[in-house]
């Protein structure tokens, strides 16, 4: 039984305080969405902080790919961390590896012809995960 998963933010940027004489007195303000807002999918991993203490290698992250989790392609994968970090993340028909270094929300949809699978970690703290796709 397919189960959804939705994402509703807004990304705000507006001066500290405005007031007549403060330039730029105008705010952005960009509602998100995910690409359908809502996303069916089979099987999860991840909604629980884990700590890491790997500052020099990868680890991979259990829940997502292959032999370490039940999302062996995962479509979306939302990532938050207390320190900064680095990510790895491979995809279906590319062996290369992709880093990408995280000072706070890391949140990726991925091309349905090319999930994720593997999602690697190199850093010490705090990493809070959710990751959904198929079997």
């Amino acid at each position: 039984m397919a189960e959804q998963v939705q994402l509703t933010g807004t990304v705000l940027g507006a001066p500290a305080s405005t007031t007549d004489s403060t330039f730029p007195a105008s705010a952005v303000n960009i509602p998100f969405t995910l690409n359908p807002p809502q996303k069916t999918f089979n099987v999860a991993a991840g909604g629980f902080p884990i700590n890491l203490n790997s500052p020099a290698a990868f680890v991979a992250i259990p829940g997502i790919g292959g032999v370490v989790g039940p999302v062996t392609q995962a479509q979306l994968l939302y990532g938050r961390v207390s320190t900064p970090m680095r990510f790895r993340l491979t995809y279906l028909g590319d062996a290369t590896p992709y880093v990408s270094y995280v000072g706070g929300i890391f949140i990726i949809e991925a091309d349905p012809s090319s999930p994720i699978t593997l999602f690697e970690v190199r850093g010490s703290g705090t990493l809070e995960f959710y990751a959904t796709g198929v079997v």
